[in-house]
């Protein structure tokens, strides 16, 4: 009897982890950066950059692509509330957002009282270097 309800409790709850959350970014106290990396480096800095993990399923498949991500890098130089712009591929998507989060991010100099922006990313995953990938405008 126990197994019964265990099911569909473990199903509600990988519904729940395949879900995605809006983000009202309009409502939150930001500067906008989106598509402007040239600005996001005045603001702020990855601390340790890290490259995104390619994920084996799609190295297997000889499959490439890309991630453009939207986040918010807050007052303390943490990464918040990401959503995916745009994605190639779903199998890219979870590597994408934790090369995004580790490490966090550094105020620039200029950036004295850690200004929190919304930025945007886009992350490409390639198997050959001279690989032309279309990811979209």
């Amino acid at each position: 009897m126990k197994r019964k309800r265990i099911i569909p409790l473990l199903s509600a709850l990988l519904t729940a982890c395949a879900s995605t959350t809006t983000v009202d970014y309009a409502q939150l106290d930001l500067l906008d950066l989106r598509n402007q990396s040239e600005q996001l480096e005045q603001y702020w800095s990855p601390r340790a950059p890290h490259a995104p993990q390619y994920p084996t399923e799609a190295a297997r498949a000889r499959q490439e692509g890309c991630v453009e991500l939207y986040f918010v890098i807050d007052e303390q130089g943490k990464t918040r509330d990401i959503s995916v712009s745009d994605a190639s591929s779903r199998r890219f998507i979870n590597s994408a957002i934790e090369a995004v989060t580790q490490g966090g991010w550094q105020a620039a100099p200029a950036n004295t009282k850690h200004q929190p922006v919304i930025a945007s990313l886009k992350l490409y995953f390639m198997l050959d270097p001279d690989s032309s990938i279309d990811c979209g405008a």
